[in-house]
């Protein structure tokens, strides 16, 4: 499908993209299953570590893709997606997911997806990209995954692109996927448990860093008020010594 057709073919496409959608949806996998890692997924702090762990990805890859030259096998395949912007990663996923009224399994959903695209088309992730990706694979994902979601114009607003511009990307997302939603289940109990696991682990990681820290800072302490109590008693022993002479002469 192509991506220069003009407004009229892309709502005929929007319609087909829906249709197929409901068609894949309708042998979608439960991914509401308890993953193997066994964690609380109505934990709200949980979902936001998730989501924290997932922007922290996107940007390691964007930041290490933009420092590689790297060729894309069909530019015209990212033109849609590309948009000059400032705003954070994790900033933009948190609002999408904060308002858009989705589970976080959508957004792990929406991580694969752009894996997919990326290995499919050979493209690797940057800053002028991931933005507009993020949003065109979470809309795929939302009405893959969700039972009741918002209109479209509302999660355009919530991504900064107008409603038409929001379908468009559509179409050419899922085509560029080959309209491939279908994820096993074992593969989604990956990525949960990947970025689930790396939470904790950072966890613990901070956890030691911070007791590194308080014990460094009281080795610290100490070593001052020896210092200046060594400094006091140098002081002391002239002083001692001048009284002692004082009193002798007398």
């Amino acid at each position: 499908m192509e991506c220069n057709k003009n407004q009229n073919e892309n709502e005929e496409n929007s319609t087909s993209t829906n249709n197929s959608i409901k068609k894949n949806n309708a042998n979608r996998i439960n991914i509401y299953d308890t993953p193997s890692f066994n964690l609380d997924l109505n934990s709200r702090a949980l979902e936001f570590k998730i989501i924290s762990n997932i922007s922290n990805t996107l940007v390691d890859s964007c930041d290490s893709n933009s420092k590689k030259f790297c060729i894309v096998k069909n530019p015209k395949l990212i033109i849609p997606f590309t948009a000059d912007t400032s705003i954070n990663i994790q900033d933009y996923l948190e609002r999408l997911y904060k308002y858009g009224r989705m589970n976080i399994s959508t957004i792990l959903l929406m991580l694969i997806y752009i894996d997919r695209f990326c290995n499919i088309n050979k493209i690797k992730l940057s800053y002028k990209i991931v933005h507009k990706l993020m949003l065109a694979s979470l809309i795929v994902a939302i009405k893959y995954n969700e039972d009741e979601m918002y209109s479209l114009k509302i999660y355009a607003g919530l991504g900064g692109v107008s409603k038409a511009e929001l379908e468009y990307l559509e179409i050419c997302f899922i085509s560029y996927i080959n309209y491939n939603l279908f994820i096993k289940e074992e593969i989604y109990n990956k990525y949960y448990d990947y970025f689930a696991e790396l939470d904790s682990e950072e966890d613990d990681y901070d956890d030691e860093e911070d007791e590194k820290e308080e014990r460094e800072e009281r080795e610290e302490r100490n070593e001052i008020l020896i210092e200046k109590e060594e400094k006091d008693q140098r002081k002391e022993k002239p002083e001692i010594k001048e009284k002692y002479n004082i009193q002798k002469s007398k």
